[in-house]
């Protein structure tokens, strides 16, 4: 009897022993888990970093190379602007303003902004961007444009007439009028 309680107390001793070497190993295995995942998030938002550096750093030389661009075109334009006849009218601060106000507000090329004079005999100014220069041009009130809000930064396609009247309301409108006075 006592053989047979030597013998189940061993098989009992082995069975924890190995039992905790089970509870070691999984313990091991769960650690090793965790540094495989930890090392792929490390590794995922190194990635994410560099991504970012470089989209950055991309960013940051086309706006100074369109900065560049965008500054030589300005300058380059004023004598071209000071003879268009739609702007005649202003006085040279004037239209520096407007080609100013175009290059500010960089507008993508086949975009426009309108700027309604006020007055019965003012012009009616439109800032549009083309492939080559900012122009400045009058607007024939009725056809249908191209027209760019500052403040949605939206181009639709709407009439000139109603147009002038949801522009002429805004806000930035306002503060546009008032830099380059056509109020």
């Amino acid at each position: 009897m006592r053989q047979r309680h030597k013998r189940i107390l061993t098989f009992t001793g082995f069975g924890f022993i190995i039992g905790l070497l089970g509870v070691v190993l999984m313990m091991q295995v769960w650690a090793h888990q965790r540094q495989v995942e930890d090392a792929a998030v490390a590794r995922s938002l190194s990635v994410a970093k560099e991504i970012s550096a470089s989209r950055t750093a991309s960013e940051q030389a086309r706006q100074h190379a369109k900065n560049q661009t965008t500054q030589s075109a300005t300058m380059s334009q004023v004598s071209k602007m000071t003879a268009d006849p739609a702007i005649t009218h202003l006085t040279v601060e004037e239209r520096m303003a407007l080609v100013m106000l175009a290059s500010d507000i960089e507008l993508p090329i086949g975009q426009t902004l309108i700027i309604r004079g006020q007055g019965n005999g003012d012009t009616d100014v439109m800032i549009a961007a083309t492939d080559e220069v900012l122009a400045v041009v009058s607007i024939i009130s009725g056809y249908d444009r191209l027209v760019y809000n500052p403040i949605t930064k939206e181009t639709t396609k709407v009439n000139v007439g109603q147009a002038y009247q949801n522009l002429h309301q805004t806000v930035a409108y306002k503060q546009l009028c008032e830099q380059i006075k056509l109020t």
